[in-house]
């Protein structure tokens, strides 16, 4: 089967949303072909089967932060052209749009027949209000607007999370839905080779790691505060972050500066795929304090594999996979956390004990294969859902 694949994302970076970009390995495996259109920077994914196709460059933007700016809009508008292009110059099976490229897909999959699969990472107005648009009512309403029509006009959708997956449930009630989570580990789309990935190293110090966006809810300064709090009572704490861009990182080391942690803390910027995933193998803890959101952080699955123990905060959007069973939950604050962290250091056989029921517990249920599975069942449930509507009328506008 031929794919067109949609994704208005830097592909590949090593963040949450171009993860789900790499279904195309598992469409790939399944025998599918698929031809990604993307935006013009980030490494290609190199998997057999697949096409990466990259739209015009927009003078003057060489990257995209998260979330919603106004950066997108050339952006979109030139891939959104490409992908036009593409799919009135051949012939494909499937149109498969990730975020908001899934308002483009309805209006192209209204118009050539082809049944669209959405691939939503999130809830577009709930994202809006994350990052503070919120008080823009009359783009948050439209956005809602849009929302709802690409769910009901979808063949089939793909939610991330359980949280998404009963908004696609409450929204669009008779159209197949799946919910697969990003749990790919990074081995399996970095082509880097195991001799280029350097050690987190420890000095026989008690290392914590955060890996990830410096978003405002990722709570960064909630984790310095708590570092501050925890490090009287553990002199040898080590405070790893590797994520955040060059401004945010900048903020970050004055508040660092401002509690009198320097020597604490270590900020290493983006890093690769693999390398992320061998420095959480390497640490004593993972620690993710984020404060607000549905939508489960995408490095919990990775914390989960690495087989370190998890500190995060009892949130829903942590809630969703987390249980007191794989990890230490404690309320969103730099006290509670600081707290967790003393648990953690004082009792290596608790640590061990956590460490292993998480391994067992992401295994039972987030497994390459069960993922491969789960997409190869929505890809059919969406064209049967599409040949359905055809033959009722159903997809008349």
């Amino acid at each position: 089967m031929r794919i067109l694949m949609v994704a208005p994302e830097p592909v590949f970076t090593p963040r949450g949303t171009p993860f789900s970009v790499a279904r195309t390995k598992a469409l790939t495996e399944l025998g599918h072909q698929v031809d990604l259109v993307t935006y013009p920077f980030g490494e290609d994914l190199r998997f057999s089967g697949l096409r990466v196709l990259r739209s015009a460059p927009v003078p003057g933007v060489h990257s995209v932060k998260v979330g919603p700016s106004l950066a997108k809009l050339p952006l979109d508008a030139a891939l959104f052209w490409l992908a036009g292009r593409m799919l009135s110059s051949r012939s494909y099976d499937l149109l498969h749009t990730h975020e908001e490229a899934g308002f483009w897909g309805t209006f192209a999959a209204g118009v050539s027949g082809i049944p669209h699969l959405y691939d939503m990472h999130s809830s577009l107005p709930q994202q809006l209000e994350n990052f503070r648009f919120g008080n823009v009512r009359p783009v948050v309403a439209a956005f809602e607007t849009l929302e709802r029509l690409t769910l009901r006009k979808s063949a089939g959708v793909i939610a991330i999370c359980q949280d998404l997956y009963d908004r696609v449930r409450a929204l669009a009630p008779e159209v197949p839905v799946a919910l697969i989570e990003n749990v790919l580990d990074p081995a399996l789309i970095d082509p880097s080779s195991e001799e280029d990935i350097p050690s987190l190293g420890r000095n026989g110090r008690f290392t914590v790691l955060y890996a990830g966006t410096f978003e405002p809810y990722q709570g960064v300064d909630l984790m310095l505060e708590a570092v501050k709090r925890a490090r009287e009572s553990v002199p040898d704490l080590r405070f790893v972050l590797a994520g955040g861009n060059p401004q945010q990182i900048q903020q970050a080391k004055e508040r660092t500066r401002a509690l009198g942690i320097e020597a604490s803390v270590e900020f290493r910027g983006p890093q690769r795929p693999r390398t992320i995933s061998r420095w959480m193998r390497e640490a004593d803890v993972l620690l993710t304090a984020r404060t607000s959101g549905t939508n489960t952080p995408l490095k919990i699955y990775s914390y989960l594999a690495s087989g370190t123990p998890i500190l995060a905060t009892d949130i829903y959007s942590h809630r969703q996979v987390l249980n007191e069973e794989v990890a230490v939950l404690v309320e969103p604050d730099s006290e509670a956390l600081a707290d967790g962290l003393l648990r953690l250091w004082r009792d290596a056989e608790f640590r061990k004990r956590l460490s292993e029921n998480a391994v067992a517990y992401f295994r039972a249920h987030y497994s390459y294969e069960r993922y491969v599975e789960a997409v190869d069942r929505i890809v059919r449930q969406a064209l049967e859902h599409a040949h359905r509507q055809e033959r009722t009328g159903g997809r008349n506008w």
